[in-house]
């Protein structure tokens, strides 16, 4: 008995138990079913993410636990220019019902400070703490009459406009206006670089648009609360805000929520669209009721491997799930074999006998699959771990359920009266044409192989996420208002205690100031320095004023009495020379009205605190921060460089799958073939898919990404399938109408993955673009040029194939 005569005997065991077979098999099914009900989608964004490296997990950690996580950007605008007036208290109405929601703790319409301590109290009070040595410098220049009295006069000039009488404190404070270098570094906290703050609100320049910014309690990956979150501001908009007032809203929530309602459209369309399409290609194809077999083993295997992934995982990806009409498709390559064998024998053979025969090409075929599958299993990337065992579990019920329990069900539902179906692609006789292929062929290749050479990939995570058009307006809308402040890198100073993290955070900003171009750096650095810092800035402020006060004070007295002062008017500033201020903190900033900045800088995490710096995203940053003169303790993270990471892991990956596919081919197709010939021919399908889908990508520039990748894996496994029954078809003795099985089991998985390219989601689309471009040319390679090259090879022998 050869090895695959078991079959036969299987067969033969179970003829005489189909019924607990089907039993069994329902069992299992049911079960699956069972388990369905128990599944929790996820939209996480981790999946996406390579789980092998601590350091890049550490730092996509660091970038979720940002408050800019929590953020919700609300935009109000004054659709006709006419009421502006009325934006503020509208505003203050509508930041009020906010708060009142339980998914926010405050919103902030722009700085809030205490009656007795506002900004200008801040800055007045702390220009000692925050002098530099080489402010002091600047200072210095300063101290001659010349400048003095230019400086007087343009201050004493401006006493007669109609904010003058609230000038008089100031200039007496401050008479050689020493805080607006004070304000030189507040201008690193401006994160709205295109607002600015009227009436205690941030506004644009055009006065038609006022910002808010909302404080949310729910986190980022939830769903749920995210949905409900932005329907309640819905109401909250419709309740509280004029009609000639508009809101727009902007938070990382929005894109979690506009995701996951994309995701969940595109099964129900994707899934249905692959459905009917197999159930129409079946009937035209088919034309049995017994095709229902086949229709319910793909659903079978899909509902298995669902189950079997739920009972791993305790969360299941909607992109796995969105990967089932894909499934449907590829379970029914292998059982369209087993049913045309036995349907065309009709019953003038054992279906042991059939068995015995057919099950060698399946075998194989199913487990050149499954082995290229267990390829995804070694991926960096989670996601991919959870696709490659959601395929790996329903190709191997399809093939246990393919040998197993279709041939008891044809039998079980045979008629003696089975009319033989028609071979409608390969005949015997005379070859006809066979150079004409293999010229196209080649010519075909040799295009696509010049063309794929530019082929790319992206790891960019938002070309992965959906964005409607409305959620791009509204993008749009805020970057041209008030500038692009959510594309920065982030940098993170850590410390043991706020002290520390400080000085690291003072360290960091005096590295990479000099550096960020023309693009501002977003720190408290320059207003928050170390109480060390602060206590050496005195100190110097000090010393120098020992110096200079005498000759400022003569200097004040001669150009101040000739403009018109009085030989007093300056003594509150001679006098707070001697004076030691209180150090800065940030309950200090948060009493001056910058609480919503200080917050969303310092970070406590655990023990420790992290302070955030915001930066250019850019190579020069970037290299500064490799370098080993840089500060301990700053830890670098950005979208780019996340990007960077993804895109050198499914670049690594793509290389090791294709490899290790390869491998796994040749191991297998050598035993099974012992003829190099045969092996070759066996690999036409996937060369040519292979090739031609580089090739297109290739020219329309169109990037190999995460999902993707994996649909490279799908298609070697696929055509090498192709491949094995045609060479099968080709090089031996029995016919069992392999040529239309091929044809429908390809045009099965094309429509599976074609319904993929009527998805709206990025990921669901770029895998069905990709896989229908391999597939589609892996089809007629293997029907028409394996059987032209078989002839071509093969001139000699018995067996002629035509076409």
């Amino acid at each position: 008995m050869g090895l695959f005569d078991i079959f036969g005997q299987i067969y033969l065991f179970f003829s005489k138990r189909r019924q607990a077979l089907f039993v069994i098999s329902a069992l299992v099914i049911l079960l699956s079913l069972f388990y369905l009900t128990k599944i929790r989608f996820s939209e996480d964004i981790k999946s996406l993410l390579p789980d092998s490296r601590e350091d890049f997990l550490l730092e996509f950690n660091l970038l979720q636990q940002t408050p800019f996580m929590h953020k919700v950007i609300i935009n109000l605008r004054e659709r006709s220019g006419a009421d502006k007036e009325g934006l503020t208290d509208a505003a203050d109405d509508l930041a009020k019902a906010i708060s009142a929601s339980q998914y926010f703790t405050s919103v902030t319409s722009g700085p809030v400070s205490d009656q007795n301590f506002d900004i200008y109290t801040f800055i007045v009070k702390s220009i000692p703490n925050l002098i530099t040595r080489n402010d002091l410098e600047e200072i210095r220049g300063w101290l001659t009459p010349g400048h003095v009295h230019e400086k007087l006069l343009e201050r004493y000039t401006g006493l007669f406009s109609p904010e003058g009488s609230m000038m008089i404190d100031d200039i007496r404070l401050d008479p050689l206006d020493i805080k607006t270098l004070v304000l030189k570094k507040l201008s690193s906290l401006n994160i709205i670089p295109e607002g600015a703050i009227k009436k205690n609100h941030f506004i644009d320049q055009s006065g038609r648009n006022l910002l808010l910014i909302a404080d949310t309690c729910v986190d980022v990956t939830d769903t749920l609360n995210a949905e409900r979150m932005l329907a309640e501001l819905e109401e909250i908009k419709k309740k509280a805000l004029p009609e000639n007032l508009e809101m727009l809203i902007l938070s990382p929530q929005s894109y979690t929520v506009t995701n996951t309602r994309a995701i969940k459209k595109d099964l129900v369309v994707v899934l249905s669209i692959s459905s009917l399409s197999m159930i129409i290609l079946f009937f035209l194809f088919l034309k049995n009721w017994r095709a229902i077999f086949i229709l319910l083993i793909s659903f079978s295997s899909f509902t298995i491997a669902l189950g079997g992934v739920s009972v791993i995982y305790s969360t299941i990806s909607a992109i796995t799930i969105g990967f089932g009409s894909v499934l449907l498709g590829l379970s029914d390559d292998l059982s369209l074999h087993v049913y045309f064998a036995l349907r065309r024998d009709g019953g003038r053979y054992d279906a042991g006998h059939i068995m015995s025969e057919v099950s060698r090409p399946v075998l194989y075929g199913g487990l050149i699959i499954i082995c290229s599958l267990s390829l995804l299993l070694l991926s960096e990337l989670p996601g991919q771990r959870q696709l490659g065992l959601f395929s790996i579990i329903g190709v191997i019920t399809s093939l246990v359920f393919t040998l197993v329990l279709l041939p008891q069900m044809m039998r079980a539902t045979s008629s003696s009266k089975e009319i033989k179906s028609d071979n409608i692609i390969l005949v015997k006789g005379k070859t006809s044409r066979p150079i004409l292929y293999i010229s196209l062929w080649i010519i075909m290749i040799i295009a696509c192989f010049w063309s794929g050479k530019g082929i790319t990939f992206d790891g960019d995570l938002n070309n992965l996420n959906y964005r409607s058009d409305e959620l791009k307006y509204i993008e749009g809308y805020i970057k041209r208002t008030w500038g692009d402040f959510n594309s920065r890198a982030m940098i993170f100073s850590e410390g043991d205690d706020l002290e520390s993290a400080l000085m690291v955070n003072e360290s960091l900003y005096n590295y990479i100031k000099d550096d960020s171009g023309k693009e501002t750096i977003i720190s408290i650095a320059p207003v928050l320095p170390s109480i060390e810092t602060q206590r050496s800035n005195i100190d110097t402020w000090k010393s120098f004023w020992s110096e200079n006060k005498n000759i400022v004070t003569r200097i004040f007295e001669n150009e101040g009495s000739s403009i018109g002062f009085t030989p007093d008017a300056f003594d509150p500033f001679i006098k707070s020379l001697d004076e030691s201020p209180d150090f800065i903190t940030p309950d200090t900033l948060n009493r001056a009205g910058i609480s919503a900045l200080i917050d969303s800088l310092i970070i406590p995490y655990k023990e420790k605190i992290r302070i955030l710096t915001l930066a250019p995203d850019n190579e020069r940053i970037r290299a500064l921060l490799k370098a080993s003169d840089c500060p301990g303790g700053v830890r670098f993270v950005s979208q780019g460089y996340i990007g960077e990471m993804i895109r050198k892991t499914v670049g690594h990956d793509f290389v090791h799958f294709i490899a290790g596919a390869l491998i796994v081919i040749l191991v297998l197709l050598i035993p099974l073939f012992r003829d190099f010939k045969k092996v070759m021919l066996s690999m036409v399908p996937v060369v040519t898919g292979v090739v031609f889908m580089f090739g297109i990508m290739g020219l329309f520039d169109i990037a190999f990404n995460i999902f993707n990748v994996i649909s490279s894996i799908l298609l070697i496994g696929l055509g090498i399938d192709y491949g094995i029954f045609m060479v099968c078809r080709c090089s031996e003795d029995y016919e069992h109408d392999t040529d239309t099985a091929v044809l429908l089991s390809g045009l099965t998985t094309v429509t599976g993955f074609g319904a993929l390219i009527f998805a709206s989601h990025p990921a669901l689309y770029s895998i069905g673009i990709t896989v229908l471009l391999g597939i589609g040319a892996a089809i007629p390679s293997a029907i028409y040029v394996i059987p032209a090259l078989y002839h071509y090879f093969d001139k000699g022998g018995k067996k002629v194939v035509s076409l």
